[in-house]
């Protein structure tokens, strides 16, 4: 097993491929517990799918590079923040479901200009990505997302953490505190962004839900949680590329989430934090 594995190493896609699920595991690992507890999971889903259109009309004006369709992304996520933001105001319909209608509208819009056949942009690899087939500009990209991710998280971990269990508190210490928030938002979604253009929306948005919530089932503080989440993203990634080239016409990205879902439901049986914590508080 060991050599059949070193054997695959030697191919440059699989070694490109396991290089960029562990840059992901870095660049959710900070954000993800934050993600799970301010209850962002959907809205991540819903930004990361609604950049369809972005990352389309940027293909069809530049073709296939990292930092054009990483800006069209980033484009359309402000379009959608925009204008669910927009029609917000002053509404009776609560943003989360401005949001939904408005992400629905947007992937939607993707969907039929990618179905047109105007260009070779394939839908199917924009929900679930290609991890062996990335490309060295998108490799570098990611790499340097998990740099900025896990800087940036040092840098404000504490006022964001302090925010998220204690909101009244930190209000009393910081009378501007909407950066903190801010801050957090715009990185959670270039992270996000980045990451869709690399693995699809699928695998992306997976990434920052799965192994924290399997972590969480081991982990009781902030710090554990995200030391502990990145080991169970490089373990999803390595599982699932494993996988992927022992099972014939097995999608690298779907079975890295169908691993890092095993992952979590392990978790969750066995976990000192997972059923029996749960069992053991109701009764």
């Amino acid at each position: 097993m060991v050599e059949w594995i070193i054997e695959q190493l030697s191919y440059p896609f699989v070694r490109k491929g396991l290089l960029a699920g562990i840059f992901l595991a870095a660049a959710f690992a900070p954000l993800s517990p934050f993600v799970i507890q301010r209850r962002l999971s959907l809205a991540g889903d819903a930004l990361a799918h609604g950049t369809l259109p972005g990352v389309f009309i940027a293909f069809s004006l530049f073709g296939l590079g990292s930092f054009t369709l990483a800006i069209g992304g980033y484009i359309a996520t402000l379009l959608i923040v925009a204008i669910a933001a927009a029609l917000s105001w002053r509404s009776i319909i609560k943003s989360d479901a401005l949001l939904g209608a408005t992400y629905i509208i947007f992937f939607s819009i993707g969907g039929v200009m990618v179905s047109s056949g105007s260009t070779s942009l394939n839908l199917q690899e924009f929900l679930i990505g290609t991890p062996l087939g990335i490309r060295d500009e998108m490799l570098l990209l990611t790499g340097a997302m998990a740099l900025v991710s896990v800087v940036t998280m040092f840098i404000i971990y504490r006022p964001l953490a302090l925010q998220t269990q204690d909101p009244a508190f930190f209000a009393s210490l910081y009378r501007n505190g909407w950066w903190v928030t801010q801050g957090f938002m715009v990185l959670f979604v270039l992270v996000l962004i980045t990451s869709v253009n690399a693995f699809g929306t699928l695998l992306s948005i997976s990434f920052a839900i799965l192994p924290a919530l399997a972590a969480r089932a081991w982990a009781n503080s902030m710090v554990s949680i995200m030391f502990a989440s990145f080991i169970f993203g490089v373990l999803a990634c390595v599982g699932g590329m494993v996988l992927t080239l022992h099972i014939e016409y097995a999608p690298t990205g779907p079975t890295m989430v169908l691993f890092a879902g095993a992952i979590w439901l392990v978790s969750y049986l066995l976990g000192p934090f997972g059923l029996r914590f749960t069992l053991n508080s109701s009764s």
